[in-house]
């Protein structure tokens, strides 16, 4: 469980890394970007930590909702400060880093979860 929890880390630490870089080469439009993926990051690794040692499963969903929000919601604010056109012309390769990040974070804290759920019974 510790490596899986290290490698979340690894993931939350990396992603404003990543969007720094896209910023220097101007695939992000702002900062936002960066803000937005560090904000997420630590609000989901404080809620992660918080809940790592709990007895039940279960409250691994509460650091689970912050990924799935940014699935949700990282097209939209996108869509909206962009406009479609050029969102779908210039910034996918950022769109689709926000998503491998989140989705990766949810595969990890899925398996912390089926890793709790075996070590109650």
């Amino acid at each position: 469980m510790k490596k899986i929890y290290k490698s979340y880390l690894v993931s939350v630490v990396l992603a404003p890394v990543v969007f720094w870089v896209y910023l220097l080469f101007d695939l992000v439009c702002a900062a936002r970007a960066i803000v937005f993926e560090v904000v997420t990051g630590v609000l989901s690794l404080t809620l992660l930590s918080l809940v790592y040692k709990s007895k039940k499963a279960l409250m691994l969903l509460v650091p689970l909702l912050v990924p799935v929000f940014v699935v949700i919601a990282s097209p939209i604010i996108m869509v909206n400060r962009l406009g479609a056109e050029k969102f779908l012309s210039q910034r996918i390769p950022a769109f689709v880093t926000f998503e491998i990040f989140a989705l990766f974070q949810i595969v990890l804290i899925s398996i912390l979860i089926g890793m709790k759920k075996r070590l109650e019974r």
